[in-house]
């Protein structure tokens, strides 16, 4: 513990360090995902589906709690508990709770992404398929909110290790899967456009719309993705430190 004290970079860094990065990158992202959010409201794209829109506006308004849980965590961390370098370690419900809120909202995302799949491959098969997956990321988001209440980040992540794996691989998995059948949907759908001029005008509708509403949800996923990869970085540093620790000890 003393060495601790006479070195607090070693905790602030890998701790305190991650946590004011992995905020202000996921505010930055959701600064672009607000004027995304605008640009489609105020762009050519008032034909568009009521659900659609409605989804837009969901999707906005769980970004900006899940931001402020972030932020809530940080002023936890930096003002409430100034100078407790214990209280590092310890897991804020404000955390615990930004994690099924992230799930939440890529699986928004990526259902709304699996749908224009189907739409776009006429294959209704792919969306049935996609969605007991997207439940399953949503429920271990879920359980990783609740079991967070049981233990400190270091021993978080020795205990409940293959948690946080499995809730990675499954969203990682659902990504890569949906991005891929996207952008064959829109390759073939490109291609196949030049066989006759309704094709080209439908085909291009369609794709037009897929694009459009890829690029006001894009952020949203990659906001997300950076949020996973800053706690899971963040929860290593705090394992290593905590290693560290015990063998300052012996």
């Amino acid at each position: 513990m003393s060495s601790v004290l006479s070195d607090p970079a070693s905790v602030l860094a890998p701790t305190l360090g991650a946590l004011e990065f992995g905020v202000l990158l996921s505010t930055l992202l959701y600064g672009a995902a607000f004027v995304q959010t605008v640009n489609y409201f105020q762009g050519p794209f008032t034909s568009d589906h009521a659900s659609i829109k409605l989804m837009v506006i969901f999707v906005w308004i769980i970004e900006t709690i899940h931001t402020g849980l972030l932020w809530a965590s940080l002023y936890n961390k930096t003002i409430e508990n100034f100078a407790d370098l214990e209280a590092l370690a310890q897991v804020h419900w404000t955390i615990g709770l930004s994690v099924p809120i992230t799930n939440l909202i890529v699986c928004s995302v990526q259902g709304f992404f699996a749908h224009r799949v189907s739409v776009l491959s006429k294959n209704p098969y792919y969306f049935t398929f996609a969605i007991p997956v997207l439940l399953l990321r949503l429920g271990l988001g879920i359980t990783c909110a609740i079991t967070t209440h049981s233990a400190t980040f270091a021993v978080y992540i020795v205990k409940f290790r293959w948690l946080v794996v499995t809730t990675l691989a499954v969203g990682a998995v659902i990504d890569i899967i949906n991005t891929t059948a996207l952008l064959l949907c829109l390759r073939q759908g490109g291609a196949g456009q030049n066989e006759s001029e309704v094709r080209f005008n439908s085909g291009e509708t369609e794709s037009s719309r897929t694009r459009a509403d890829h690029r006001v949800l894009e952020p949203h996923t990659l906001e997300i993705q950076v949020d996973i990869t800053n706690s899971a970085a963040l929860s290593e540093a705090v394992e290593l430190q905590s290693i560290d620790l015990k063998q300052n000890k012996l």
